[in-house]
């Protein structure tokens, strides 16, 4: 199991995120005769639903119970999107970006292009720099007490003031895997305890939202443990005045054993988070591969009904080739995995824009 490298902020380097590392990480070429003028639609959805949520509803259209479709893709690459929403009929409802503390790229343009087209923004907020490298976890200037200090509060009111910008919400997936131990954040690695993750947790979402009180939070765990003694996620919870989503990064790895459904990969991850919180659930970032990639996503729409709770999933649509990621997670890798994913989508019957 191999976790990719997150997507690449524009006029940056690559966003690094680490290769190769020990998680469940999990979809379909141009379906000729769609019909999507994604430029021009204001919203397209399919018909019907999977039902209303009982849990808390925050987002983007709470009045919608259908999960919405979002994506992550390299370089915020607006034809790409396009191509991709007309090939499987459905324009993303959200778009996710990295940035980090020192991310020069994030400004007002770029946060206008991933809002585009009735989007609702997505920006995972890495706390460190885009300068360090993968596996590079040993950075005492960015463990969590360093956060929680406030050593970092200019850039993350830098970040603040470019979000409330936007005439809309936009999710912030702050510190994300901090379950996992390859990132600087990360408990166990670079001094970090449960306790110092809540705080910085804690610090960073009041100071942001004092400056943007519509910023959307969401808090996401790596799905699946990488040693025999994975921390309890209740532990790194910040609470449900913090969170107004509960995420998750994991991967199907379609011909390895236990990533080879969607239940597989995400569901020991639902169930755990259903014994501490109802806040909505998003699959905040998700993909597949291996030659049994069609049937992982084949499993995806009955995984979603059974769990109504969970109100969307972002799709990362990267490769070895376009960000360095271990896995071939594009949609349209192949004719076959395209048709899979946009039956998928049909089946789920997802919220688009």
């Amino acid at each position: 199991m191999t976790r990719p490298d997150p997507s690449r902020n524009a006029g940056e380097a690559p966003e690094h995120g680490p290769a190769g590392r020990p998680t469940s990480r999990a979809v379909g070429v141009v379906a000729v005769g769609v019909v999507l003028a994604v430029a021009l639609v204001g919203v397209f959805v399919w018909p019907g639903g999977h039902g209303s949520s009982s849990d808390d509803g925050a987002g983007t259209d709470a009045s919608d119970a259908r999960p919405f479709f979002g994506l992550d893709l390299p370089s915020v690459d607006e034809d790409r999107v396009a191509r991709i929403a007309k090939a499987v009929g459905c324009a993303p409802a959200v778009q996710n970006v990295f940035v980090k503390l020192d991310s020069t790229s994030f400004d007002e343009g770029l946060l206008q292009r991933l809002g585009a087209n009735g989007r609702e923004p997505m920006i995972t907020l890495e706390p460190w720099s885009w300068q360090s490298t993968p596996e590079e976890t040993d950075l005492p200037a960015y463990s969590l007490t360093t956060i929680a200090d406030g050593q970092h509060d200019d850039a993350f009111r830098r970040i603040a003031r470019v979000l409330a910008t936007h005439p809309g919400p936009v999710m912030v997936r702050f510190a994300h895997e901090m379950n996992a131990n390859w990132y600087p954040w990360a408990v166990g690695v670079n001094g970090n305890t449960a306790s110092d993750y809540v705080a910085a947790w804690r610090h960073v979402h009041d100071l942001m939202s004092g400056i943007d009180p519509r910023i959307q939070w969401v808090w996401a765990p790596a799905t699946v443990p990488w040693d025999d003694q994975p921390l309890p996620l209740k532990d790194v919870y910040p609470g449900d005045d913090q969170v107004d989503y509960v995420g998750v990064s994991g991967y199907g790895h379609a011909d390895q054993d236990g990533t080879r459904t969607a239940t597989q990969t995400y569901g020991p991850w639902y169930d755990e988070i259903r014994t501490f919180t109802k806040k909505p659930a998003i699959l905040s970032e998700m993909g597949a591969d291996g030659g049994a990639k069609d049937s992982w996503i084949a499993s995806l729409p009955s995984f979603l009904h059974d769990r109504p709770g969970i109100v969307g999933f972002v799709w990362y649509d990267t490769s070895p080739e376009t960000t360095g990621a271990t896995g071939d997670y594009r949609i349209d890798d192949t004719p076959a995995h395209l048709a899979a994913f946009r039956s998928a989508l049909h089946d789920i019957g997802v919220h688009c824009r």
